[in-house]
This record gives C-alpha cells, structure tokens and sequence, in this order.
C-alpha cells in the first residue's frame, strides 16, 4: 500500500490542505439539489436503474460548491465516498489523468480492512501495475479487488465516487529527460478531451462489473464530449441521469439568501446603518448574476477585502456599472463587467493582468511544477527588482479575484484564483476587451525569468570558457597528437564509476606537468570532444597574462561554472534562477556559499523530486590552469588578533596559492555530495600547493590517481609528429627544397623539447614569423644554440636557450624586455571599463609618439608576443603573451641570466616613460580624448589604474603618477 499512497494526488481529495478554503454551499442554499442527489446515490430510483449522473451547468453556477457540500454531506451520513476534485489551477496531480485510478483505488482501501487487502495483494501481484493505462488500472486494483470480497458475507459495499470538474483535466506534459539540455516536447496527437473521454470511459467499464456497487456522480461544464458521452446523438434516451444546474433549479432564490447573510455581516463588521444595503439592492444583484453564484460570491468578496473605500461605496459602483448596450444572450455579460471593474482597480491594470495570467502559467508549467511554487518564489520570478513590493502593488486590490498570501505566509503559501472563470474571461478578446493582452505571456514570463539570468551572466567571466573569443587561438592538440592521454581522460569522465569497497566514486582528477608540457592543448582539445560527445557541463581557463581580470581571479569561477550548468539542462536553469533572486547578495558571499546556493542546491532540488524520476546528469567540469589564479590585490587584511589603532599595522595580503587552496576546497566539497554528478579535471603545474593537497594522505582517497603529462605520457612522437607537419607547410609556404629540413633536424628538436610541447611550438612560430633571415638561416641558428648549450637535467634548459635566442635577435635587448616587462604589468592592471589596447600601451611607452619604437623593438619577437597589425590598431588590440614561461624565464635570474631585469628596474622604466607622455603636448591632448584619469589602488607602491573619467585632468594624472614614481624608487624626499 506504500507504493500505491506514493503515486496518488492527495490534494485532489475533497478535504485536502490545497481545498481549505474551496467553495462550499452556503447553509439553506442548494437544499433542494442536495437532497435530491443524496437520496439518489443513497436509494436510487425504481424506475430508473442508471447508476451515473452527469451535474452540469455553465461556470459559475456552483458545480464545484455543490460537489464538496455533497461529499461532506457524505461522510457525515457515513455514506463511503471517494472523490476526485479536478482543477486546471491546482498542483499537477489535480491537472492530469495520471493519479486519477490510484486515488480512488486509495480512498476505497480506506473503508473496509478486506477492500484494502486484495488491492495490496492485486499490487503486489502485477508490480508493474501503475506504469499501465487507465483501464488495465482500474480492472487490476479497483475491480477485481471488488470481484474478490463480493461472495463474503460481509460485502454490503455501496457508496458513491464524486468526480469534478472532469473538463479541466489536461493532457499530460512531459520531456526528453535523456539528453541535457532537451526541449519540452508535447505529444502532438493528444487532445484535453480525449484523456478526458477516457476517464468517462473507464468509469463505464467500473458500472459494467456486477460486483462494482458503487454510485457516480460526474461534474463538469456542458463541453462537447461530455454532451456527446452523456447523451449521445442517435440515442433514443439518455443512457445516464443527467441534473443542468442553469435550467433545472432556479438559484435566484439561493443567491439572494447568500447575499443577504452576508450583507448582514458586512454590516455589522463596518459598523454600517441598518438601512444598509439600499432597497433594491440584492434583487439587483440577484438579476445580474443570472443564476450565477459565482458573480455574488465576487461581489461579497470585493466589498469584504479592506479596500480604502467603504463597502457602500463600493457597492454603489457595483450598481451603478451598465453591460455594453448590445442585445445578447451572454450569461456572463454582468460577471465580466464587474471583472473588469474590479481588475481596472488596479494601479496598472496591464501590467496586473499580465502578472495573473503568468502565475496561472507557471503553476502549469511542468518544469516548474513539481510542488506549485510558493507566493514568494512566484514574487521573485516576475518582480523586476527582488526587493521591491511589486506583487502586493499590483495585485493589492484584487484581492477578490486572487487569493493572495499575507507577507508571512508567502513563504509556504501559494497564489490561488477563486474561480476559472477570470482566466477564461482574460483569454477571451471579445469578454475582457481593453484588457485583453496581445503581449505573449510565455514571452513576458521568459523575459522576467531571463533578468535573474542576466545577474548571473554579469557576474562571470566569459572569456574563461573554452570556446570563448578570447580564446579563439588558444592551443589544441595538433592532430593525432596526445591521443592517448585524451582517451584516457574521456573514458575516466564517461565510464561509470559506483564505487566499492574503496568508497564512493572519485570524481575529481588532477593532471600536472611542468610549463610547456601541453595541459592547456589537452584540456582545450578534451573539451571540444566533450562538448561533441554531449558531457561536456562546464570549463574554466585560468590565464595570468590575460587582459580580462575574471580570468585571473576566484570570484568567477564559481558563477561562470553555475551559468554553463544553466545552460547546460533546463531545470538547473530555473533552479539557479530561483537561487538568485532568493539571495540578491549571493555574488558577494564566499565562494562555499556560492558552490551551496547556485550549484548544490539547484541540484539537490532536481534530483530529489518526488513525482519525476531524476534526470540524467553527467559529465565534465574542466578547470585549467588554476595555478595562474592571481589573489585580488584589494584584499588586505590585517593580521589575526590585530585591532585597529595606530599606527596602523601594514595589511598582510592574501597570497595566490591561498586563492588556489580555497577553490580546491570548494570542489572537493562539491564533489563529495550526493547530488553531485559530474567529473572534475583541474589542469595546473605541480606547484607546492597543489602537491600538498592532492598528495596529501587525508585527502588521497578522495580523488582519482593523478596524470603527469611528463612523467607517465612520452610526448616525444607527438612532438616529432607536430614538427614534421609544421615543416611541411614552411617548406611549401617558402618554397624551401624537399631535402628540408636537414636529416636529424627533427630527432635533434624533439631531444631540446625535453617533452615540452612549448618548445616545439616557438621554434615553428619563431620559422614563421617572416624575419628578414629565410628559415633555413634561422633553423641552422637554433639548431647551433642548442647544441652549444651545456648537458643539464633541467627540462628548461633547451627552451630557455631558445628564448635568449630570439630575445637577442631583437636590435635593442634590454629595452625590450622593459618593453615586455610594462605590456605584462599593464595588462595586469585591466579592470572593467578599460582595456589597455596596443595604441595606448605605445601612446604611453613610445619616448617619441610619433616614432616607430614599437616595431623596431617588437619586431622580431612575433614568436613570443602576439603583436596586432598597424591596421588594426584599435581600442579592442592588445598585446599578449603566447606562453607563460617566458615571463617566468625573465623574471628568474637564474635563467635569463644577462637578460634579467629587476623588478626595480622595471618599474622605473614604466613610470618614466608615462610621466613623460604626460609631459607631452600631444599625448596630453589624446589622453584628454581618451578621458582618463590615474587613481591607485591599495597596493599603490606597485599598481595604478587608469579608470574613465567624465572630466579629464592630464595635470593631476602627471602630478600622482610623479608621486607614486617618488614613492617606488623610495626617494627620501617624497613626504606624500
């Protein structure tokens, strides 16, 4: 019987928490009709053996009112009853078909202990059971549980199954959970009607069984395929007992009862004169609702719901209203002039009705609608400022029409419409007129949802994801190179890993190698086979030397992650929608909370619904280069135990390998969560903290054996690989003989590399960046400089020699890597809004602005730095550094030997030559378009940053930039 309570809609019973405040009929209203229909199913008729009634009428007449009283009616009687309360607005259990068998089959195990016994053992029998249609349902745990207690002694079974509001059952809506990121997908062949005829079809099947001793009473609007069932065409008489609401019982009598007990408690409540309301009045009221309770139950509840004016007011605008003077038979003329009465209360009428119809959207939308979102959640969809009152601004006067939860309920409460009725009007062009919306409501509903996804998409960086702009030349393993260790990365992301007697499965790998060894190729390569073979969830590509600051820092990394998972499968993307706007500081929390709130819990949400089996998630979450993560040089803080006085202590930095723990302790979190499921792959060079951390005994087992490209792949026949297909294309883009290059060349390239794909790459760029030497001269000269060079164990020696090559080839070495040396630290200092483009870099370090330094300087390093062309010089061209190791090579003595140039002397020359600009006539008049300004940040020893400013001062830049220069080169006579 667990299986079978797991898979009913409880909240389509008649006393269920989502009716609470359902329509009952008012005490001495509908006696008539009540009575009739409980001597029916209590008696029967002689004369008429028919065991169905249809109750039906047009909305509003109080089918549904009159259904619930019936049932109450019922139980107190202790009459057995089952009941089923359709509603297009309730939870989804209430819109299908699909709990419809096992609800009712629930509630008749209910009443008798044997009933209950031979469904459990029809259960148990066919396990299967509820994954088959409605009819096999209904003749396994409702019939023949019935066949099998109907020879006992004790079977006087009789009772009746109350069914409403039949014609708001939908057709189930469902999607391809198989692949991320799949589109919903209606089946295009089934129609509302039809599951609703099947519903009416498998209720006749249930009368034909002799042992079924059940009455049914069907409630429904008058729509075709009901008329069609219930009296069908060519029939010479009905085949069921059939009650019209609107022409067989005259309400007018009922609602001027209704309406004059709640007049009187109106009265006494606003403490309004006896004469209230005026003569005339009720009967008034009573002929505009045209036997319609629903209209009354409106009235009474506009003049009720605490509006600033007073209810005689209100009631005499009631009156005064006047239909459209055209002559129709429309039942609903009256209903939809006080509708629109009402709705038109409102501060923005639009804007309201646009709100009411997307919450009625929401509530069926089946990506969302699991558990009918809460009033709050709701709030923080459609609101265009979370933290405005925007829901209580709209819809604060309609408060007859909606049911709206008190601030302190919104949390566990959901919005409710009093009757379908206002829906059907505002879907209706010709009924609500001027306050019908041409506006798509999908389409407004998706544009206040893509705000919450906009505050994410603002908060990452975009150029850290593989297929990036920024990284359109990034490096990719050259064809049928590294095979082997991305096959092997591939098969450990896709094969299935349930762990064991080890523990749960290890979802994180590092792979490590020294500087050149090829990770960013393999990790860019793995990623488009990924992204191909459909698992690839997220990437994140650190870089130190890139211009774009969400590349070198932490804080992106977790929102860039969240907002690939986003688009990666549908329900992550409202759940961390949601997230977002339920927490409108997230983006300024730690990273823990962040991974918490914007990954875990979407996840933990889709994975532990109840009614959906959980989708299919997996792949790959690649992160590259985290030891390029650079600390936020605004983040100081003072020591532990410190406080504030003075002097004031320097601040202590935070330092980057902090940064780097931190996000490996954030992964490693994530990764050990149940609702996690997707591989990490973090690429970085084996530096001390990541050796510590993935080496580490407490953490071993908590990650997949490490990959050292160096040590345990044998780069050198991927090199000799490389290197022959690239001479291939030197020789026939110089036209160079087939005896190029000289036996031996390759095997003597692939010895320098010493694994190091990097190597390899700079002597092809070095080849081929049209130096005034042709490429043989150019080869013959590296080919000389390594075999010059002494034996070492050191895998760097070979490149390093390489780069003291090509750096001397440059007419001026030494200003050339002060050159290189202010690209680095002015690139450094991008932030947001501005870009240091090539054009200002010169403007500021060119001794003449009008000379060709650059190019004289640069010129012969096309193999190191990514230079722009002349033409295309433009605010968007930058500089930019092909690897990281040659900035690691100059800043190390040890290895740039002659070539090394303090950080000191660096400095000098960068703040030199900008004072210097400054003094210029002409760079002051570019500076003063350009519109910049120099403020320093709180490493203002080191760092200055130009920002947009709306009034340019070019004397003040000069007299700060001079300071700060004083201050550097620790000048005694700088007092500040």
């Amino acid at each position: 019987m667990e299986k079978l309570e797991a898979l009913i809609a409880p909240e389509a019973l008649y006393d269920s928490a989502e009716r609470c405040d359902a329509p009952k009929c008012h005490p001495e209203t509908r006696v008539a009709l009540q009575d009739d229909l409980y001597s029916w199913i209590e008696q029967g008729d002689a004369d008429d053996p028919r065991k169905m009634s249809w109750v039906t009428g047009p909305a509003g007449t109080g089918k549904t009112a009159v259904m619930g009283s019936l049932t109450e009616l019922c139980k107190k009687k202790g009459l057995p009853v089952a009941s089923f309360f359709f509603s297009s607005t309730g939870s989804i259990g209430r819109r299908t078909k699909t709990a419809f068998v096992t609800t009712i089959a629930h509630q008749l195990a209910q009443h008798r202990q044997d009933v209950k016994e031979a469904i459990a053992a029809a259960i148990n029998a066919d396990s299967i059971v509820f994954k088959k249609n409605l009819r096999v349902q209904m003749e396994a745990i409702v019939l023949e549980p019935l066949r099998a207690v109907s020879g006992s002694t004790n079977s006087g079974l009789r009772g009746v199954i109350i069914v409403d509001g039949l014609d708001e059952c939908q057709v189930e809506r469902d999607y391809d959970k198989s692949l991320p990121g799949a589109k919903i997908k209606h089946t295009p062949a089934r129609k509302n009607d039809e599951d609703q005829l099947e519903i009416l079809q498998v209720l006749h099947q249930a009368l034909s069984e002799p042992a079924f001793p059940f009455r049914i009473l069907v409630a429904s609007r008058p729509e075709r395929v009901f008329r069609e069932f219930f009296d069908p065409p060519n029939s010479p008489a009905p085949l069921y007992r059939k009650v019209d609401l609107h022409e067989d019982y005259n309400a007018d009598a009922d609602i001027a009862l209704f309406l004059d007990a709640h007049f009187n408690l109106i009265r006494r409540r606003y403490n309004l004169p006896v004469s209230w309301p005026p003569h005339g009045a009720v009967q008034t009221l009573v002929n505009n609702a045209s036997s319609q309770f629903i209209y009354a139950a409106t009235v009474v509840r506009f003049l009720d719901m605490g509006h600033r004016e007073t209810p005689d007011a209100l009631l005499e605008a009631i009156l005064k209203m006047k239909a459209p003077k055209t002559i129709t038979s429309n039942p609903f003329e009256q209903l939809d002039v006080l509708y629109t009465h009402i709705l038109e209360s409102s501060p923005d009428p639009p804007l309201s009705t646009r709100w009411i119809r997307a919450i009625d959207t929401i509530h069926k939308a089946p990506l969302i609608s699991d558990a009918m979102p809460v009033a709050a959640h709701i709030n923080l969809f459609l609101q265009t400022d979370s933290q405005s009152s925007e829901a209580e601004h709209l819809l604060g006067n309609l408060h007859s029409l909606v049911w709206v939860p008190s601030p302190s309920e919104q949390a566990t409460q959901h919005y409710r419409f009093y009757h379908k009725s206002l829906l059907d009007f505002l879907n209706s062009r010709d009924r609500c007129r001027r306050l019908h919306q041409d506006q798509n409501i999908p389409a407004f509903l998706w544009d206040r949802f893509n705000q919450a996804c906009i505050k994410l998409k603002a908060q990452i960086a975009a150029g850290a994801i593989h297929d990036s702009k920024e990284r359109c030349d990034a490096p990719k393993c050259h064809l049928d190179t590294r095979v082997a260790v991305q096959d092997d990365l591939y098969s450990w992301i896709v094969d299935e890993d349930v762990g064991g007697e080890s523990g749960p499965p290890k979802k994180i790998k590092w792979v490590t190698g020294p500087a050149g060894t090829g990770k960013t190729a393999v990790m860019g390569s793995l990623s488009e086979r990924c992204k191909a073979g459909g698992v690839l969830a997220a990437t994140f590509f650190f870089a130190s030397w890139s211009t774009s600051v969400g590349r070198r820092r932490k804080a992106f990394v977790v929102t860039t992650i969240a907002h690939q998972l986003a688009r990666y499968h549908p329900d992550l993307r409202v759940k961390i929608a949601k997230a977002i706007e339920m927490d409108s500081d997230i983006f300024d929390k730690g990273l823990q909370t962040q991974m918490e709130a914007l990954i875990l819990g979407p996840l933990q949400e889709i994975t532990r619904r109840p009614s959906r089996s959980p989708p299919n998630l997996r792949g790959a979450i690649i992160i590259d280069g985290l030891d390029e993560c650079e600390a936020d040089p605004s983040t100081a803080r003072r020591p532990h135990g410190q406080r504030r006085s003075r002097p004031r202590p320097a601040p202590r930095y935070r330092r980057d390998d902090e940064d780097q723990r931190e996000i490996l302790e954030v992964l490693r979190a994530a990764s050990l969560h149940p609702s996690f499921p997707f591989r990490i792959i973090i690429a970085s060079r084996p530096e001390p903290v990541f050796r510590e951390f993935f080496d580490h005994e407490d953490n071993a087992a908590s990650f997949s054996p490490k990959l050292n490209l160096h040590e345990e792949y044998n780069a050198d026949a991927d090199i000799a690989l490389f290197l022959t297909a690239q001479f291939n294309l030197l020789r026939r883009r110089y036209n160079l003989p087939r005896s190029w290059p000289p036996r031996g060349t390759i095997s003597a390239l692939v010895g320098n590399a010493s694994g190091q794909f990097i190597y390899a790459a700079t002597v092809i760029r070095f080849l081929d960046t049209r130096h005034q030497e042709p490429p043989k001269v150019l080869l013959d000269a590296i080919l000389q400089t390594g075999a010059a060079r002494k034996m070492s164990s050191n895998p760097l020696e070979q490149l390093d020699a390489l780069y003291v090559h090509i750096l001397n080839s440059s007419p001026n070495p030494p200003l050339s890597i002060r050159w290189i040396h202010g690209i680095d630290h002015l690139n450094a200092m991008s932030y947001e809004g501005v870009d240091f483009g090539a054009f200002n870099m010169e403007l500021l370090f060119q001794e003449d602005p009008e000379s060709n330094e650059a190019e004289h300087l640069l010129g012969n390093l096309h193999s190191l730095i990514r230079i722009p062309p002349h033409n295309h010089r433009d605010s968007t061209a930058k500089y930019d550094f092909y690897h990281k190791s040659l900035i690691d090579f100059l800043a190390d003595p040890k290895r740039s030997g002659e070539l090394y140039i303090s950080t000191r002397e660096a400095y000098r020359f960068i703040w030199d030559r900008i004072h210097q600009a400054c003094a210029s006539e002409y760079v002051s008049a570019t500076l003063a378009q350009l519109d910049l300004t120099c403020v320093s940040t709180r490493r203002g020893l080191q760092r200055a940053v130009f920002i947009p400013r709306k009034v340019p001062r070019v004397p003040g830049l000069c007299c700060r930039l001079h300071g700060y220069r004083q201050r550097l080169l620790g000048d005694p006579s700088y007092t500040g």
